[in-house]
Order: C-alpha cells, then sequence, then structure tokens
C-alpha cells in the first residue's frame, strides 16, 4: 500500500510539475520530496498504476488490438490416394490471380469461427467434395512474402485416402488432377512455396 501511495503521490506531483513548467521561468526550485521526470516517464508510471486498479474486463474493454499487426490465416491441404504404381497426390489448377494456371495444393482462408482445423476440412470438402477424412497436421508455414497478396500464414495437412478415390474441382479451381509424386516434385510449376510443403507432407505421411 505505501508503494502504490508513492507512486500515484509521484505522478500526480510531475504533473503539477509539468503545468507549473508551462508558465513560471526555469528559475523557480521544486521541492526534492517532488522529483520532476519526463512527461513519458510519468505516463508510464500513470498506466502501471491504472493497471493495478483495473479490473480484467476494464483492461479489456479498453485493450487496442490493433497496436500489433494480424496477418491472414489459410490451411491447405496434401491428399494423397494409393495407387499401383505408387502414392499419387492431388493438386488444383488455380482459376484466379495470384499464380493462375499454377497447380496447388486445395486450400482457403480462415473464417472467424472456426478452428483452424475446421478451415481445413471444409476447404477440402468444398473444393475437392471430400469429407471426413482424417487430416495429420505438417506444419505451419510463416516466411514473409511466401504470399503475393499479403502477410499470410498457413497451417498445412495431409490426408491418404484409398485406391480409386475420386474428387471434384470446387467453384475456384479450373481442375483438379491426380499426379504421381515424381511428376509433382521435378516437373511441375507449383504455386505459392507450395513444393515446400509437398515435400515436408510427403516425408510425414510415407514415414513408417
Amino acid at each position: 500500500m505505501r508503494s502504490r501511495l508513492t507512486l500515484v503521490h509521484l505522478v500526480k506531483c510531475n504533473f503539477r510539475q509539468q503545468r507549473k513548467l508551462r508558465s513560471l521561468n526555469s528559475r523557480h526550485r521544486f521541492s526534492a520530496s517532488c522529483p520532476l521526470l519526463s512527461f513519458s516517464a510519468s505516463v508510464f508510471l500513470y498506466n502501471k498504476h491504472m493497471e493495478h486498479e483495473m479490473t480484467e474486463e476494464e483492461f479489456l474493454a479498453q485493450y487496442d488490438a490493433s497496436k500489433w499487426p494480424h496477418p491472414a490465416l489459410t490451411a491447405d491441404i496434401a491428399i494423397f490416394r494409393h495407387a499401383p504404381e505408387g502414392a499419387e497426390i492431388l493438386l488444383i489448377q488455380r482459376g484466379n490471380h495470384p499464380y493462375k494456371g499454377y497447380w496447388a495444393l486445395p486450400g482457403g482462408f480462415f473464417e472467424p469461427g472456426e478452428t483452424i482445423e475446421q478451415t481445413a476440412a471444409r476447404e477440402l470438402r468444398e473444393e475437392t467434395g471430400v469429407e471426413g477424412a482424417h487430416l495429420q497436421l505438417v506444419g505451419i508455414y510463416s516466411k514473409p512474402n511466401r504470399d503475393p497478396r499479403d502477410w499470410v500464414v498457413t497451417a498445412a495437412y495431409a490426408t491418404m485416402l484409398p485406391e480409386g478415390a475420386l474428387v471434384a474441382a470446387g467453384d475456384d479451381a479450373a481442375d483438379a488432377r491426380w499426379f504421381s509424386i515424381e511428376d509433382v516434385l521435378e516437373k511441375e510449376k507449383l504455386a505459392f512455396d507450395h513444393a515446400e510443403i509437398i515435400a515436408d507432407a510427403i516425408a510425414a505421411i510415407m514415414k513408417p
């Protein structure tokens, strides 16, 4: 309690000093019991004092989330299926910019009220028609400028479907096609950083 009272006294005293400085000559002396702080220091001390006085509800009501930049969040899904000559991976051909015409993993933006797992499941259903597949987290991808549109962080997932599984391209995709893993890694031009994601997904889904 003593330290709190001392802090309040110091801040109030300093504000009084600041007001005096605007109207009095600098020759005036101030009491040693009331030291002069910089204005920014006094504001800092006052804010710290107010934090001790506020309830959590009051703190959250005045909290300014705009002080911190927020990335857009997406989910991308590497979909594999068993095949007689080895596993295949499903890619969609992008129908919109950026990377229009490039092959990419199915995926899309997070929507308010969703978990990122729900985003992945929804995008999988909307872009390929696949429902109920088990989704395994591959990793989080957050390199600056990985998406030319904005600051975008993606959570990548992988799933393995049975041989002969069928899919249908969604509204945002120009086409959807199964590729051999070798063709994807060696021949195809892929959007964003999806070549890196696919390589990591292969290591995750194919491990013993």
